[in-house]
């Protein structure tokens, strides 16, 4: 939405400042009082080509700039911020500055700008219509961009577009490929590429999982030793479950009050919290294994998929 346009020293507008509010706003007046003029300058802030002619005689330069308040499902966010544009409070501002020697510049948030990018920008923000123009519901250059406003799902369009852009680049790399001229050598060497990878019969995403699967692997090791250290930090006979044990019970004795035996209890109860936990740690150390045939299979097969695609 437009909120604001300042137009200064354009044709015969010497200054002009204009808010508006979220409501219809409506120009009125003579004719030759300006109306047109500012339907001009916000054609202007849409990319319309100027000329020097249109600086206010006796002046060096003519400047032009719309507030729009955008929100932050409008579609033309995601193309603001392919750009690099970041909106302050929803705000976007444009600008146009052309002088009487013909030279002018494009801003947007006070950063310069394309005349080409401007024109997209302002083509989803900005509609003008007058008897004579050829509504752009016709176009079919809008028609997509249409579609995806009505149906308000910009994360599932992403995803589509981020597919697509996937899609083209093998695409283009494939056509690519088939108008390259080859040599009998190079056809002999992709052939044998080929039936390499048909050979390897290989699945979506192994490598991944692989990698992830031998990684595990070459810790066991590790893991084993650790978990052997703590069963007998635990276990031994100077280890943490004797101890608790006794100081339970020393304490149990004691039934001199109330506190005592709660202290009793507590480590009574953290003694079989404890003997339980052991003994699911000694289940799982029982449980691992380490097969040394499939380590070695699992090497051979990773060397193998990374020696076909080096």
């Amino acid at each position: 939405m437009l909120t604001q346009i300042y137009v200064k020293d354009f044709i015969l507008l010497d200054h002009v400042n204009l808010t508006l509010e979220d409501h219809m706003s409506a120009f009125t007046g003579e004719t030759g009082a300006g109306k047109s003029l500012l339907m001009d300058a916000i054609g202007i802030l849409k990319g319309d080509r100027i000329s020097a002619s249109m600086v206010k005689d006796g002046k060096d330069k003519a400047i032009i700039e719309g507030v729009f308040q955008v929100p932050s499902h409008h579609a033309v966010r995601s193309l603001l911020d392919e750009a690099g544009y970041t909106l302050e409070d929803d705000l976007l501002i444009v600008t146009r500055e052309f002088s009487k020697e013909g030279k002018s510049v494009a801003r947007i948030n006070q950063r310069t700008t394309t005349i080409a990018f401007l024109k997209e920008v302002m083509a989803a923000l900005v509609d003008l219509h007058s008897q004579h123009d050829t509504q752009y519901l016709l176009n079919p250059k809008y028609h997509l961009s249409l579609l995806d406003r009505f149906l308000q799902q910009d994360a599932l369009r992403e995803d589509v577009r981020d597919t697509y852009r996937v899609f083209k680049k093998c695409d283009d790399e494939l056509s690519q490929l088939l108008h390259a001229d080859y040599s009998e050598d190079d056809l002999e060497f992709l052939t044998f590429q080929l039936n390499e990878i048909d050979e390897a019969m290989l699945k979506e995403n192994e490598l991944d999982e692989l990698e992830e699967e031998l990684r595990h692997m070459m810790g066991y090791e590790k893991v084993s030793a650790g978990l052997h250290a703590a069963i007998q930090l635990l276990d031994e006979e100077e280890g943490g479950l004797p101890i608790i044990y006794e100081a339970a019970h020393q304490l149990s004795g004691l039934h001199y009050d109330e506190t005592l035996d709660t202290y009793a209890q507590k480590l009574n109860d953290a003694y079989y919290v404890m003997q339980d936990l052991t003994e699911e740690i000694k289940e799982y150390v029982q449980s691992l294994e380490f097969d040394e045939e499939h380590f070695h299979e699992l090497q051979d097969r990773i060397s193998y998929i990374h020696k076909i695609f080096s």
